[in-house]
């Protein structure tokens, strides 16, 4: 692929090389100190200014670099002070932090700078459609004419020069859009939705705080959870989650239950509903049909079995046992439902007192034993009853939300699908065992081949309430994994991740190391930045350096398939998201 233009324009001259290190080269910048800007065919020449883009002389090779400081030398550093007297010739120096080569031959972008320039090499300003050039630059695009891309920014040295930004680039190995609140972040995330919405994508994004309601369109689906007042006039869908999808970390993170009395009790309950699950069933010739193996041991506990819940005590382990070997697996994945309601119920029901060396026979109910799982006994009981928890134990007429994802799947007429969190409680880790829980849905889909001819992009706003989250305390920790091995094994199956978040420093390198591109905009805590310096490989301090400076709405687009780090001004979307703060002067 040839360079779009020459690069040594004579025209856009600005200074020479005086002095070459390793990434360094330092430039005479003669108009560097000049009031104003020159302007060339239509376009600003800045001649040196901070954050301007360069081309440097080398051969065949173009080196492509940025001004990161202009300074005078010592002697004239007054010769600038009007109130001295007249203005005089001042000479400038730039320092270019040089970033990646182009072979004028073949085009051929290389990161770093393998031909180095020479003392005396000539500097140019880099004409915008070189800068469109390299932001653009992909080994996907074998004809750009007919390409499929995302129309996501413009430069901010030349808004009418639009970057559009091929799909495997930005979400091939995963995606980051990073920024401190007020830094755009939130825009980016629609426009990027906006314009995957014109393609036949697949994209699920995650929305916490529903400020995403304004996206739609006839191949956009909304989803909410919980009642949600506007939910009809952008035509949402209420859904819920069923329990029967929580693993058994999940129920341990909502219930939290201790580690030496309580847990064990929760999970023998939780096992003894499952497969009161399975007497229930076994009484129906249907049922018995679809599961087609030796029923005799789960009717063997029959009598066992009243109001939903199994009595134990005084019974043979040696029957109950023989149940579990039977359905084996079934009661440790997903998918297979029980009378939450009972639960309560069955934890006290758990509670056997010792039968001595033989253990044939379950021991009879333990007062004892039962009062010290007390606690949990109350805590299920009010989390199973409540409202902010109906979404799960009390799904009812609400449409499951599983069945829903598999719907936009497999609709080649949706795009985008847009899940509302925003009446989702905070209360017991209800939202992050829940976004939890749609990861793993994610994941399994994935495994199964599910999005290798399609792929998936799930994005995650505000995803630093949710990845690399550990629920729990000294007595018992519970960590949510979902999104952690999405972002390690999910690319190799079509499932890509992008995440958006205003804190870097709570996701963790492990994950941000996953990512393959980011938009970073500003970023003002010292930590956050030096957590994306050490995930991007590609963004070394002089290009950081810019980030705290950052406008509102400009990001640094950084990633393995862009040879250098480039500042763009991303597009307003069409239908902003609802992200504006309180209006005081309104309401005061």
């Amino acid at each position: 692929m040839a360079l779009p233009v020459y690069p040594f324009d004579s025209d856009r001259c600005i200074g020479t090389v005086i002095e070459v290190t390793g990434t360094v080269a330092r430039v005479n910048l003669p108009h560097a100190a000049a009031p104003g800007s020159r302007w060339h065919h239509g376009f600003k020449l800045e001649a040196g200014r901070v954050g301007e883009f360069v081309v440097i002389e080398s051969g065949e090779t173009a080196v492509f670099g940025r001004v990161t400081s202009v300074r005078l030398p010592e002697r004239e550093r007054l010769a600038v002070e009007e109130e001295l007297g007249s203005r005089q010739e001042v000479h400038p120096i730039g320092v270019i932090h040089m970033m990646a080569s182009a072979s004028l031959v073949t085009g051929r972008v290389e990161p770093g700078v393998p031909s180095h320039p020479r003392l005396a090499a000539r500097c140019f300003s880099a004409h915008p459609q070189l800068v469109k050039w390299l932001a653009e630059h992909s080994k996907f695009l074998q004809n750009p004419e007919e390409a499929k891309l995302l129309d996501i920014a413009v430069l901010p040295f030349a808004m009418d020069t639009h970057i559009r930004i091929a799909p495997e680039s930005m979400f091939g190995r995963h995606c980051a859009i990073l920024g401190a609140t007020g830094g755009g972040k939130s825009w980016t995330v629609a426009r990027i939705v906006q314009e995957s919405s014109k393609l036949n994508s697949k994209l699920l994004l995650v929305d916490p705080s529903g400020e995403y309601n304004t996206i739609n369109g006839p191949n956009v689906m909304h989803l909410h959870v919980n009642k949600d007042p506007d939910a009809e006039a952008r035509g949402s869908v209420e859904v819920a989650l069923p329990h029967k999808h929580l693993t058994e970390e999940d129920f341990f993170a909502m219930f939290m239950p201790s580690a030496q009395s309580q847990a064990p009790r929760l999970r023998s309950a939780i096992k003894s509903l499952k497969i009161a699950n399975w007497i229930e069933r076994s009484s129906s010739d249907e049922e018995r049909a679809k599961h087609p193996f030796d029923w005799t041991p789960i009717l063997t506990l029959q009598s066992w079995y009243a109001n939903g819940c199994l009595t134990k005590a005084g019974k043979s382990r040696g029957q109950y046992e023989a149940v579990v070997r039977l359905l084996g697996e079934r009661l440790d994945k997903t998918g297979w439902s029980f009378d939450a309601t009972r639960l309560a119920e069955q934890v006290g029901l758990e509670c056997h007192a010792p039968t001595g060396s033989n253990g044939s026979l379950y021991g009879p109910l333990d007062a004892r034993d039962q009062g010290f799982c007390t606690t949990l006994i109350l805590r299920v009981e009010q989390l199973v009853a409540s409202a902010d928890h109906a979404c799960l134990f009390k799904a009812g007429e609400r449409t499951d939300l599983v069945g829903k994802l598999r719907e936009f799947f497999e609709d080649d007429t949706k795009s985008v699908l847009v899940l509302s969190l925003k009446h989702l409680s905070f209360a017991n880790n209800l939202r992050e065992i829940f976004v939890n829980a749609i990861g793993r849905t994610m994941l399994v889909g994935a495994r199964s081949g599910r999005f290798k001819v399609k792929p998936l992009v799930v994005l995650l706003d505000e995803a630093h309430q949710f990845i690399g989250k550990t629920l729990g305390d000294d007595f018992g920790r519970f960590r949510l994994d979902a999104f952690d091995l999405i972002a390690k094994e999910g690319r190799k199956y079509g499932l890509t991740l992008c995440l958006a978040t205003q804190r870097p420093r709570d996701i963790g390198q492990g994950i941000l190391s996953q990512m393959g591109t980011f938009l970073v905009h500003r970023l003002t805590n010292p930590e956050d930045r030096e957590m994306v310096e050490k995930a991007a490989g590609d963004l070394d301090r002089s290009a950081a350096s810019f980030i705290p400076t950052l406008a509102a709405g400009q990001a640094v687009l950084i990633g393995i398939d862009f040879p250098i780090p480039v500042t763009l001004q991303v597009i307003p979307p069409s239908r902003p998201p609802e992200s504006t703060g309180p209006r005081y002067q309104e309401t005061w």
